[in-house]
């Protein structure tokens, strides 16, 4: 999975940047899954994503939204899902502050209960 999300990442790069922070959505093909997820990471730091349709320009990136998802439905859905809270400033705000796991499961527990 990690060195299919990588090569993906090369050709289709997924980083985005927000007017709240970058943010990169990273996958690949759902051959690669064994378990569907989506995980969700902060960084303290952001680290360098190359920005999604550029010339391999790159953006720093706080927030990490990473999909292993068993079908090309899904994981449109769940891109479009995505696009979505990105878009909310509260739960970006609430994501960029938080501190702790709970914190960021609430602010995604609040967006879905109100979308």
């Amino acid at each position: 999975y990690k060195d299919a999300v990588i090569k993906r990442e090369k050709v289709f790069p997924t980083g985005l940047l927000t007017a709240h922070a970058g943010v990169a959505i990273p996958h690949t093909d759902s051959e690669h899954v064994i378990r569907p997820v989506v995980a969700v990471r902060i960084l303290k730091k952001p680290i360098s994503f190359i920005e999604m349709a550029s010339d391999n320009e790159a953006i720093d990136v706080r927030i990490v939204f990473m999909m292993a998802l068993r079908s090309a439905d899904e994981q449109l859905d769940m891109l479009q899902t995505l696009i979505q809270l990105i878009q909310d400033e509260e739960v970006m705000t609430t994501l960029l502050k938080a501190q702790e796991t709970g914190d960021v499961l609430s602010a995604i527990e609040h967006f879905s209960k109100n979308n």
